[in-house]
């Protein structure tokens, strides 16, 4: 009897073609390529060649391929260098974008081929942005990512290659939410980065220049609060007997005794200005009509002693001002602050 040789009549699925290099398909070989299906339709074998430059790829080889059904594959984060093939996905900053036709390995980021309209990729889902947990500064970056930086929470514009960040470079990042990074009272000549919160005087200032600054926050001349810093909150600091001769004089939120009272600075004073010869930078808090001495700065309220202290005398506790009403003069020991006796 004569044998009827039909060939394959079936296909055989022999899996994703980049897995297959070096191996024989034949006719009616199926395989998936960038998220499609496709079946191969000339007899002569084929040798699969998974090179990205051998245009041997079922997309390419439209002579011994045969599309069956489109789909999609996700591919990861965007990368320069690599050929993206059709319907391949990608994620690139807070978005991601589809190929709509094979991208050569020497194009721009996705969003760069949309703005200058070249047909490579199309927007699938925006987002705005990930967050990179323990950010050092000196990470690389792509754009719309976020980072807290200076206790402020900072946005990428660009993508942002190692050693830059918002300090060194403040033009790539845009300010989410400003936070506040304490840094103690401020020490001269240093350089402070935005939103560092320092106390200077009696005051607490914080830098609003997104480069940072090397200026101290009153202007020594002016005395005028210098443009990269603002205030953040009023407070006193105590700083004992009015100096004549103090040589950097004082700046507001200074509190000082003066002729028997207690003085707060509200403007710049010069080296020699006191509440005398410059009564509109001064602002008397207390006043001890008794004209007896004042006792300030007591750390706690166990084994004070109180032997210069009378009724009139002002003592400072705890960042607060008392006016003793009673003579203390025989007090030692223990003292309780209330209604009673203050």
């Amino acid at each position: 009897m004569a044998t009827l040789n039909l060939g394959r009549v079936r296909m055989i699925f022999r899996g994703d073609f980049d897995t297959l290099n070096g191996q024989s398909l034949l006719f009616y070989d199926a395989v998936t390529f960038s998220g499609a299906l496709y079946v191969k339709v000339t007899d002569t074998p084929h040798i699969a060649n998974t090179d990205e430059t051998s245009g041997n790829q079922p997309s390419r080889d439209t002579t011994n391929w045969q599309l069956l059904a489109d789909g999609v594959e996700y591919v990861g984060e965007w990368m320069t260098g690599v050929i993206y093939w059709k319907n391949q996905i990608v994620s690139y900053g807070a978005s991601s974008y589809i190929a709509i036709t094979e991208v050569p390995n020497n194009r721009n980021t996705p969003d760069a081929e949309i703005a200058a309209g070249t047909g490579y990729w199309s927007p699938m889902s925006e987002g705005m942005g990930r967050y990179v947990t323990n950010y050092n500064g000196t990470d690389e970056l792509l754009m719309n990512t976020f980072v807290t930086w200076e206790g402020a929470l900072w946005n990428s514009t660009v993508d942002i290659p190692v050693n830059e960040n918002p300090s060194t470079n403040p033009e790539k990042f845009e300010v989410v939410a400003a936070g506040f990074n304490p840094e103690g009272t401020y020490v001269a000549a240093t350089t402070y980065n935005f939103r560092d919160v320092v106390k200077f005087g009696g005051n607490s200032y914080t830098v609003v220049t997104p480069g940072g600054t090397n200026m101290q926050p009153i202007d020594a001349t002016t005395g005028l609060i210098d443009a990269n810093w603002r205030l953040v909150v009023g407070g006193f600091t105590y700083e004992g007997v009015f100096d004549l001769a103090r040589a950097d004089g004082y700046y507001p939120g200074h509190v000082v005794q003066y002729d028997e009272s207690v003085w707060v600075n509200v403007q710049r004073a010069q080296t020699g200005e006191n509440p005398d010869n410059s009564p509109a930078k001064w602002s008397e808090m207390m006043s001890t009509d008794t004209g007896t001495a004042v006792y300030f700065a007591m750390n706690d309220l166990l084994d004070v002693d109180t032997s210069t202290a009378t009724d009139g005398s002002i003592l400072q506790y705890d960042g607060s001002s008392w006016n003793a009403t009673n003579d203390l003069s025989t007090s030692t020991g223990v003292l309780a602050l209330n209604g009673g006796t203050y």
